[in-house]
């Protein structure tokens, strides 16, 4: 099954803030000991150190509020539900919901709506009663990938591509958007695209399979970056290749920094777990009613570009760059007592 990174419906744009803009009724001081419970998915998650260090950035400035992070232990409906009855019985004032398959989740969710809390997602928009949502701008990435590919293609500007148009909205919001900004590129050609929707193949086999027809490409676009997470990309793409795709966390810096990746573009996702707790917290303030969606954009990331993407994506975290390489992260499953 085809997975979109949550941040990261990711649709309408807006700058990022280097800091979020205090909530409104900035005066009032939260309740002691008032808790927001983060639930988020299992360990592993590139994005997912970096959103809890935002969240975590933004509520030092509140010592009154609690903030405790939970993770799934794994991805299924059954492991989500003992995180929701464990919300239930610690009666938060609010939970921020961060799982990258919340579509299977959504009758859970709804339980633990109508127990009390108030519910802050981050990425897809669900068929939920919300009190905020946090969009991160999936669709304008793919566009700004297609915008820029004249620019990252090494050498014989030829690429392939691998996408999931027709798999869910958003990703047929990412291919149209891609494909229209990349067809207005002059001096670079797609030799083909595969679709991993019903697909027989796996998303490694498609990638070889277009690569041993067209054995000249010299990059591989992904819409989202799975592929590149999973094994050393070397293994696919020989020496000569490059890829370029959506998402910038810092398990793909060592590929850009290399030359093995032409390109990333994503968002700073501590902003995205600020923006959640900026949500949150106007749920323990209790100072509106109304559903109110925060959104984050995403940037162009290249070689020339990395250190200081790198250094405001760990400030944004609220962390230092040493602390968010792959061998330095430390985060461990966190549980409910």
């Amino acid at each position: 099954m085809h997975k979109f990174l949550p941040v990261l419906t990711l649709a309408a744009i807006i700058g990022c803030r280097s800091q979020p803009d205090p909530p409104p009724g900035e005066g009032r001081l939260p309740p002691a000991g008032a808790a927001i419970v983060m639930i988020g998915p299992p360990i592993g998650d590139p994005h997912w150190p970096a959103i809890v260090g935002g969240a975590r950035r933004f509520l030092s400035n509140y010592p009154g509020v609690r903030l405790e992070v939970w993770n799934l232990a794994a991805a299924d409906p059954a492991e989500f539900r003992k995180l929701v009855q464990s919300a239930k019985r610690r009666q938060p004032a609010a939970v921020i919901l961060y799982v990258t398959n919340m579509p299977n989740f959504v009758a859970e969710a709804r339980g633990l709506a109508s127990a009390g809390p108030r519910i802050v997602t981050i990425g897809l928009r669900l068929d939920l009663d919300v009190f905020g949502h946090v969009e991160v701008g999936l669709a304008d990435a793919a566009g700004v990938l297609g915008q820029n590919l004249a620019n990252i293609a090494p050498g014989r500007r030829t690429y392939v591509l691998l996408h999931a148009n027709g798999g869910s909205p958003l990703a047929s919001q990412m291919y149209l958007r891609f494909n229209s900004a990349a067809l207005e590129q002059s001096g670079i050609v797609r030799l083909t695209e595969r679709n991993v929707v019903d697909a027989r193949a796996s998303e490694r086999e498609l990638v070889a399979a277009m690569l041993a027809q067209f054995p000249s490409s010299a990059l591989v676009v992904t819409l989202e970056p799975s592929l590149w997470l999973s094994r050393p990309p070397e293994e696919l793409l020989g020496r000569q290749r490059r890829f370029a795709t959506i998402g910038a966390p810092p398990t793909l810096w060592g590929e850009l920094r290399s030359g093995r990746a032409a390109a990333l573009v994503g968002a700073l996702d501590g902003e995205i777990g600020a923006q959640a707790a900026e949500l949150a917290l106007e749920a323990v303030l209790d100072i509106r009613r109304e559903v109110r969606t925060a959104s984050v954009r995403c940037e162009l990331v290249t070689p020339e570009t990395l250190d200081d993407f790198a250094r405001r994506y760990a400030e944004s975290a609220g962390l230092n760059v040493a602390a968010l390489l792959p061998d330095r992260q430390t985060t461990r499953p966190s549980q409910p007592n």
